[in-house]
């Protein structure tokens, strides 16, 4: 007899489908009653049929009993521990599940190797709603490892030395050479993008405007008809409004009777704050001048 949760895989399933206590799996007799009958497994066990196309390649193999315990599996309960009796089937894929069973699948685990990436250690899970592997239906998708500790336990080949050879490296993204052409590529593009972009900023941030002051002004100043002096007459029409300064400009507004508005470069000018003055037109402006 199995204990609770015991694994019964398929290879077996042929020469246990009928023992000398019945059938493999736990049923309900013809009056349904709760009453567990004597079976090769109990209630609560968790049976596991591998290789499934080979026990149920298709629904006439199903007999009564069968399709008793697949429709009624999760009633059977175990005495001690309350824990109900479920089924895990394993195959290559869903069409070739009977479609009495295939209607009763909770959920679908598809499990694919990432051989396409190079990845012969690692492998990913799709979870599936019900039977229908469909975009729709999919649940969640997590990559994993194998862990040498458990999958050495399984052994799929015929002899102690067999392993897998590949026949067609293509199926290997990686192995395309203008892959890593794109990938090269890509990455030149990505590098040059951020060196312009840190010669730009630095730029930008090394561009300063200078405070005005007098030793600068007299450098700066391409001849000295802009210096103001003492015999040019004071502007009847301009006056100082003030200045615009910022990390990029700094200008001096000037401003008329009129209401009009005139922005000149600060290294016309002299001084600071109210003695701000400069020559324009041949003229003093200054914060006092104009009509």
């Amino acid at each position: 007899m199995c204990s609770p949760f015991n694994f019964v895989l398929g290879c077996w399933f042929h020469n246990l489908h009928i023992c000398g206590h019945g059938f493999i799996f736990p049923f309900y007799s013809d009056d349904e009653s709760s009453e567990q009958k004597a079976a090769f497994c109990e209630y609560g066990d968790l049976i596991c049929l591998d290789e499934l196309w080979s026990i149920w390649p298709s629904d006439s193999k199903l007999s009564e009993a069968h399709k008793r315990f697949i429709s009624m599996h999760r009633h059977m309960t175990h005495a001690v521990s309350g824990i109900s009796c479920d089924l895990v089937i394993i195959n290559q894929g869903v069409d070739g599940v009977p479609r009495y069973l295939k209607e009763r699948i909770e959920s679908t685990y598809r499990m694919t190797k990432l051989k396409s990436l190079g990845l012969s250690k690692s492998y990913r899970v799709d979870v599936f709603s019900g039977a229908k592997t469909f975009k729709n239906n999919k649940v969640s998708t997590r990559n994993y490892q194998y862990k040498k500790a458990v999958f050495e336990l399984y052994k799929s080949y015929e002899t102690t030395n067999g392993m897998e050879a590949t026949t067609d490296s293509r199926q290997n993204v990686f192995s395309s050479a203008f892959l890593w052409v794109k990938i090269v590529f890509l990455l030149f593009i990505v590098l040059a993008s951020i060196y312009s972009i840190r010669t730009v900023w630095v730029d930008i941030r090394g561009e300063s405007v200078p405070e005005p002051n007098h030793t600068e002004l007299e450098i700066v100043r391409p001849s000295s008809e802009n210096f103001a002096k003492p015999d040019a007459p004071y502007s009847k029409r301009w006056r100082i409004a003030g200045e615009l300064k910022s990390d990029y400009v700094s200008k001096v507004v000037l401003i008329d009777g009129n209401g009009r508005f005139r922005t000149l470069p600060t290294n016309q000018f002299d001084g600071e704050g109210f003695t701000l003055n400069g020559i324009i037109d041949g003229e003093i402006v200054t914060y006092f001048t104009g009509g």
